[in-house]
């Protein structure tokens, strides 16, 4: 499934982009795009306070394990899958703070254990917030999920008021039968 990320990028671009927070700066670093496990190393070096992910996920449930999806390498474009644990502990030693995981099944919890998922192995290994998708999103919604968001933390609201707008903001735009709001 393609996603549109250069679309997204700019949304999250222009929604921050006037953001004016008494006490609060924002530093930009480039966005990653075909990130490969080295490329998400080194931009950690820079120990964000927020790590922003968007592009594919999934959960395994015979093997109970949740995973991003990043390249093996950006020649042919392989899939690398970086298991849960392994992203909670380069999250945590980065001093990352909020992590939002524009990921599908990035928060699905089933089976043996529900620490094996993305966001529960974050919130576990000490990242103090986590917003993470429990199925599939098409991928409009979440651009619009993360344009309320961001647009509310910009305009000083806490991460769970900016969670509401989003997800009002998403509910707004679905059917009647529309259940990406909670997702």
């Amino acid at each position: 499934k393609v996603l549109r990320l250069k679309t997204e990028s700019g949304v999250l671009e222009r929604a921050l982009g006037d953001f004016n927070v008494e006490g609060v700066s924002i530093e930009w670093k480039p966005f990653l795009v075909d990130a490969t496990l080295e490329d998400l190393n080194n931009a950690l070096l820079q120990k964000p306070s927020l790590f922003h992910f968007s592009g594919h996920g999934q959960f395994k449930e015979r093997d109970d394990q949740g995973s991003l999806v990043l390249l093996k390498d950006k020649q042919d474009k392989a899939p690398d899958f970086l298991l849960a644990e392994d992203l909670a502990k380069r999250l945590r030693a980065a001093g990352v703070r909020l992590a939002v995981l524009g990921a599908c099944e990035s928060s699905r919890i089933q089976g043996k254990s529900p620490w094996t998922s993305i966001a529960p192995a974050l919130v576990v290994a000490g990242v103090g917030a986590v917003i993470a998708m429990q199925y599939e999103v098409e991928d409009d919604k979440a651009i619009l999920f993360d344009q309320a968001f961001y647009s509310a933390l910009a305009a000083g609201l806490t991460v769970d008021e900016g969670v509401s707008v989003g997800r009002l903001a998403v509910l707004e735009k679905s059917s009647d039968k529309g259940v990406e709001w909670g997702v």
